[in-house]
C-alpha cells in the first residue's frame, strides 16, 4: 500500500500495475463475506424483473381502459 502513496502515482504506475499492487496487498474475501452482496444483487435482479412485469401489465391495463372509454 505504501507504493500507492507515491506523490507521482499517475506518472509511475499504469492501471494494471495499480491493480497488481492492490491485488497482492488486499486479502481475498471469503464466500461468507461475499454472500450478502450476492444475495442483494440477486434480490435486485428479482425486483427489476417484477418491475418490468408490472410495467407491462400497467401498459396493458391502460390500453384496456382506453378501449372501454371509447
Amino acid at each position: 500500500m505504501i507504493q500507492l502513496r507515491s506523490p507521482k502515482l499517475s506518472k509511475d504506475f499504469r492501471p494494471t500495475v495499480v491493480y497488481e499492487i492492490l491485488n497482492e496487498a488486499l486479502p481475498s474475501l471469503s464466500d461468507d463475506e461475499l454472500r450478502p452482496l450476492s444475495d442483494t444483487i440477486e434480490n435486485m435482479d428479482q425486483i427489476k424483473s417484477q418491475l418490468d412485469q408490472l410495467q407491462k401489465e400497467e401498459q396493458a391495463l391502460k390500453r384496456l381502459v382506453r378501449y372501454y372509454d371509447q
